[in-house]
Formats: C-alpha cells, sequence, structure tokens
C-alpha cells in the first residue's frame, strides 16, 4: 500500500545509495527551505519498497521553477483543472525513486497507482511529477502506461572529462568551434584577465556582490543577505575541501567566479556571478565555468562536471550533454487535454 510519512521517518540516505547525489544530507541541507511542505511518499510492503517526495500545490504560484502548472500552461488549459495537485519533485529541481523497487517496473506501476489513489482520496486535482531525468527512465514508462501525460520542459547538462587537460578537451571540437574557444581564451588573455582556484572562505562579499548582478540581470532585483545566506548554507552543508571557488580578475577586481561542489567524482556547479557592465568580463562566465574548470576536474579525478538546467545551447557548444528532463502530469478527472505532447 502507500503511505504518507514525515521525511524524517525515511531513510534518504540509505535508500537513494548509488542513485544521484541530490538526496545526500549534504545537498538536501544546502536546499533546505526551497519545499519545506514536502513528505515522503512510500510503498510499503515488508519494507520501503519504493519512495519520493511529494507535496500538495493547493494554488497557482509564480515560481517558474516549483509550480506545476507554468512550464506547460498553453498545453494544460486552464489552472482550476490542475489545482489542488500533487506534486513530486526533490529540492534539488529533479525527482526519481529510491528503493529496492525502484527498479523493478511491477513495484513502479504499484508506486504509481496507490499515488494515484492517494491523491483522490485527499481531494486532488491533479498528480504531476516534475524533473524526470534519465534516471527515472523506468518510473516514465510505468507513468505513461498510467494515461500520465510527459512532456519536456527543461534540459540538465553534464560534460564527461574524458580528456587529460584543455588540449584534449579542445580536439575534440571541429575546427570552426575549436576557434571560436580559442578565440574567447585569447580575448580573457589580452584583456590581462587571469584565473585562480580557491576554497570558499568566510567573507566573501565580492562573491556576492557578483550573485546580486546575476540576480538583477536575470530577476529585475536582489538581496544581498538572501545572497550571502546561500554561501553561508553551502558552507555550513559541504566538507571544506569539497567546495572549489574559480575566479576570474584582473587588476585586483574579481569579474566572475563560478562555484563547485565535489561529490565523489562529480563536480556540480552550484553558483555564480558576473560583474556585466566590467569592459574586461567579455566570456568570464565560460572562463570560470569551463576553461579553468576543466583542469580543476581533471586535477581532482571528478569523472563529470554538472551544470544543470538553463543556456542549454550555450552549454552544448561547449562540449556537454543534454539529458532530458520531464514532468508527468494526470489529470484525476479524466479529461486529459490532447494537445500535451509526449516525449
Amino acid at each position: 500500500m502507500v503511505i504518507a510519512t514525515c521525511r524524517t521517518e525515511i531513510d534518504w540516505p540509505m535508500l537513494s545509495a548509488g542513485s544521484r547525489h541530490t538526496l545526500s544530507e549534504s545537498w538536501l541541507s544546502v536546499a533546505d527551505g526551497r519545499l519545506p511542505e514536502s513528505v515522503g511518499i512510500a510503498l510499503v510492503d515488508d519494507g520501503t519498497q519504493v519512495a519520493m517526495m511529494g507535496r500538495v500545490v493547493p494554488t497557482a504560484t509564480d515560481n517558474q521553477f516549483l509550480d506545476p502548472y507554468l512550464p506547460a500552461a498553453q498545453q494544460l488549459g486552464n489552472p482550476e483543472r490542475i489545482f489542488p495537485a500533487m506534486a513530486f519533485m526533490y529540492p534539488n529541481y529533479d525527482a526519481y525513486p529510491i528503493g529496492p523497487g525502484s527498479a523493478a517496473p511491477r513495484r513502479l506501476a504499484e508506486f504509481v497507482f496507490g499515488v494515484e489513489r492517494l491523491a483522490t482520496e485527499r481531494g486532488m486535482r491533479s498528480v504531476v511529477f516534475q524533473y524526470l531525468g534519465p534516471e527515472s527512465d523506468l518510473l516514465v514508462d510505468a507513468l505513461t502506461n498510467a494515461k500520465f501525460q510527459v512532456y519536456t520542459v527543461a534540459q540538465r547538462a553534464e560534460l564527461s572529462i574524458e580528456f587529460a587537460g584543455i588540449g584534449d578537451y579542445l580536439s575534440g571540437f571541429p575546427k570552426r568551434r575549436r576557434d571560436k574557444i580559442k578565440h574567447e581564451i585569447r580575448v580573457m588573455s589580452e584583456a590581462g584577465v587571469a584565473f585562480s582556484v580557491r576554497h570558499l572562505q568566510e567573507d566573501e562579499k565580492p562573491l556576492i556582490d557578483l550573485r546580486c548582478a546575476l540576480v538583477e540581470k536575470y530577476r529585475g532585483k536582489s538581496d544581498s543577505e538572501r545572497e550571502r545566506g546561500w554561501f553561508d548554507k553551502v558552507q555550513r552543508s559541504f566538507p571544506g575541501e569539497d567546495i572549489f571557488v574559480v575566479t576570474a580578475e584582473a587588476d585586483g577586481h574579481t569579474l566572475g567566479f563560478t562555484l563547485f561542489v565535489r561529490t565523489a567524482d562529480r563536480l556540480t556547479a552550484l553558483l555564480t556571478g558576473t560583474d556585466y557592465h566590467h569592459p574586461r568580463a567579455d566570456y568570464v562566465y565560460f572562463g570560470t565555468s569551463f576553461y579553468a574548470a576543466i583542469p580543476l576536474a581533471v586535477e581532482v579525478g571528478t569523472r563529470v562536471i554538472e551544470y544543470g538546467m538553463g543556456s542549454e545551447q550555450a552549454k552544448q557548444s561547449r562540449g556537454c550533454l543534454l539529458s532530458p528532463l520531464r514532468w508527468a502530469v494526470r489529470d484525476l478527472s479524466g479529461e486529459v487535454p490532447a494537445a500535451v505532447r509526449r516525449v
């Protein structure tokens, strides 16, 4: 049967062992507060077989990343058909089943059936699974069989570290793309931009200012204390030796940075910022996120750099592979719009 339980009553690290890093205590800690209303929804049969984090979303919101309606508003029609919704995702913008039954199609089918029943009993109008990556392929099969509508909302970008250094990295591109990257590196070098790698420090006001500049560019306003809070969370959540800050500097001024966190053999780009008004800041985002980060990844022995969502074309043109992040929606009234595109 399916039961709802508190997040703390499910041993997430144990059940998610061998899956993605985003359910580790460190990664849940750094995203703490993003989905405070989440609880564990589990298929229990002689122990927990399948578990995921779910939450009730009573009405539409203005959060384009968390709202289970906004990214597909055109396909889904009137939001009144969606809310209240039972939505499944983890605080770090992904969703995948964990537990010994997560690789068993029969168990996943039972889990999906139980979730639909639970949602109906609680008066939900829909069930939505958000940000289903490749690790959720078997769940997507079960959801499709259960008449969920599945569609892509974003792409996750990852760069495989299969080279010995920046030279090998460049050699893997066609000549035109290789020349473009070399041009960007040359422009930064001629502007006197120097890159360095260090661990995160206590007082990072220049980085906070750069974060604010990024937020202002894309959202119109920023909050320095909120941005400071992200750096504090990172320091509390991860060992200092696993946090790397790649900076771009010129004449003693920090032009940009990207902060990476190491988890086993993976580097994850977590925070970034750029001084968009500085005349020497051209291409420094790519410098800190790619060209200076690749030697770092090689040096610390990581296998993959994960860049997450957004700017997919720019990331793909610098060697990243893209994996679809899918949403699955089930209209519990049975009136599923035919216009929703299957993947």
